[in-house]
């Protein structure tokens, strides 16, 4: 509910930095998986309340591929990967930074 309270929070530079504090932190390798499903619908949250339109989408997915796929945990790896396809599925695949997808390809 912060994102959809907080006025900074639809920014894109807040929704980037949001998630780049999530993946990084310890929520996204939980053993929990409450804990994983909290922290994959904050971050879908966070792309549904970009101010414009899908810029936060962007920010977000961009993140996810950019941060996501370095960190050495492989459960962090698979969650981020799973994210991007279900962001894919939920907003459609026009919404997704293309050349962000693409330059992270393998």
């Amino acid at each position: 509910d912060y994102a959809e309270h907080c006025d900074g929070a639809a920014s894109e530079d807040r929704a980037a930095s949001i998630a780049t504090n999530v993946i990084k932190g310890p929520a996204m390798s939980s053993s929990r998986p409450t804990t994983v499903k909290l922290t994959k619908n904050l971050l879908f949250k966070l792309m549904e309340v970009g101010a414009n339109g899908h810029s936060s989408v962007h920010s977000v997915v961009g993140v996810l591929l950019n941060e996501g796929l370095n960190i050495r945990k492989p459960k962090v790896v698979t969650a981020c990967t799973a994210i991007v396809v279900e962001t894919a599925h939920a907003f459609g695949a026009s919404r997704l930074p293309l050349g962000i997808i693409s330059s992270n390809a393998p």
